[in-house]
């Protein structure tokens, strides 16, 4: 997997070859990505609609180049049109299971201690997150408390797998896949006719799945 790297993606361009690529970029390659954007909007409104009282998206530090930097803006552009109480907490959570596990451990420390006593909607930029917030919980309590709705991102197998079955945006990896081969062929047919490709980006849409953290 290439880094997140725009020098590097600009090689791979120059390459006589065609390349199209999957939610690492969407600037000197084709493309076919996930609407981060809308999945931030989808899970803002989620929350919205559990009358939450503050709502708190969990993040690495993205850059704005990346696609699922969008996940942030959707978010926080939501919150403030809608004038929702919010706050985005971009930390390193790591590169092992460990390291997000401490590091999400840390953040929800500061969480209880900042709004202890309020409805709390937290959104995760993916379902591995979500999952080890709601083991500490349940740790802790034994169950999810009632002030704590809790949504992921990308619907993978650990969103149904896990003790707690967890709301989550569903990417639609299936269409993703679907679309960049088919991406891949017509850049490969024009390629053969000696047609110079031109940039393509297609998105697709997600798809909000609500289960029971959420209820």
């Amino acid at each position: 997997m290439l880094p997140y790297s725009g020098v590097r993606f600009l090689e791979l361009a120059s390459y006589p070859v065609p390349v199209s690529t999957i939610e690492r970029e969407d600037e000197y390659t084709s493309s076919v990505k996930s609407n981060n954007y809308i999945g931030g909007v989808q899970a803002a409104n989620l929350l919205i609609s559990k009358d939450c009282n503050i709502l708190i998206h969990i993040n690495a530090d993205v850059p704005k180049y990346v696609p699922a930097y969008g996940r942030i803006q959707g978010f926080r552009d939501i919150c403030r049109e809608k004038n929702i109480k919010h706050e985005v907490m971009l930390c390193e959570l790591g590169d092992t299971y460990s390291d997000n596990k401490k590091c999400i451990e840390n953040v929800l420390c500061g969480i209880r201690e900042k709004y202890s006593g309020l409805k709390k909607g937290i959104f995760l930029s993916n379902d591995t997150y979500a999952n080890i917030l709601i083991n500490l919980l349940i740790r802790e309590y034994v169950y999810i408390p009632d002030d704590y709705k809790i949504i992921g991102y990308d619907n993978s197998p650990i969103a149904t797998e896990g003790i707690v079955p967890i709301s989550t945006i569903d990417q639609q990896i299936d269409k993703i896949a679907y679309e960049a081969v088919n991406l891949l062929v017509e850049h490969i047919n024009e390629h053969r006719a000696g047609k110079v490709n031109q940039i393509v980006h297609r998105q697709i849409i997600p798809v909000l799945i609500c289960r029971d953290t959420t209820i």
